[in-house]
C-alpha cells in the first residue's frame, strides 16, 4: 500500500484491507444454510401460533358448553348453509333456524323428560305437516 493511500486511510479512518481492495471470501453455502434455517424457524413459530390459537378456542367452546346457561343440545344441517339448532337456555329448549343473515326462533320447550318428548312430538307432527 502507498504512503498515499496509508494517509488517506487515517485522514478517513478506514481500514487498510477496504483500500487495498481486498474482500473476505462469502461463504455462499454457509449463508444459504443460514437462511433456510432461519426461515425454518420462522415457519414453525408461525405453525406453533396457530396450533395454540386453535386450542385456546376448542378450550373456550368446551368452558363454555360445560358451565355456562346457554348450551347447544343438537343441531341438524338441511343444507349448506342452514340447519336446525336445539338450544338449552336457563331450563328451556328452544328450536332456532339458523340461515345466513338470521336466526329465527321455531318452538320452545321446558326442560325435563316429559317436555322433551313432548317437544319431540310436536316437532314429529310439524315436519309431517309439511311434507
Amino acid at each position: 500500500m502507498s504512503r498515499r493511500h496509508l494517509l488517506l486511510a487515517l485522514v478517513l479512518g478506514l481500514p487498510g484491507t477496504v483500500l487495498a481492495g481486498e474482500v473476505p471470501a462469502v461463504d455462499a453455502a454457509q449463508n444459504l444454510g443460514r437462511m433456510l434455517l432461519g426461515l425454518g424457524v420462522v415457519i414453525a413459530i408461525v405453525f406453533a401460533l396457530a396450533w395454540v390459537a386453535r386450542r385456546a378456542s376448542v378450550l373456550r367452546f368446551l368452558g363454555a358448553a360445560g358451565g355456562g346457561p346457554i348450551a347447544v343440545v343438537g343441531q341438524l344441517s338441511l343444507g349448506a348453509r342452514e340447519r336446525l339448532l336445539l338450544v338449552e337456555v336457563d331450563g328451556q329448549r328452544m328450536l332456532l333456524g339458523v340461515v345466513p343473515g338470521a336466526i329465527t326462533r321455531l318452538d320452545i320447550a321446558g326442560a325435563g323428560a316429559d317436555a322433551g318428548a313432548d317437544f319431540a312430538a310436536r316437532l314429529g307432527a310439524a315436519q309431517r305437516s309439511r311434507s
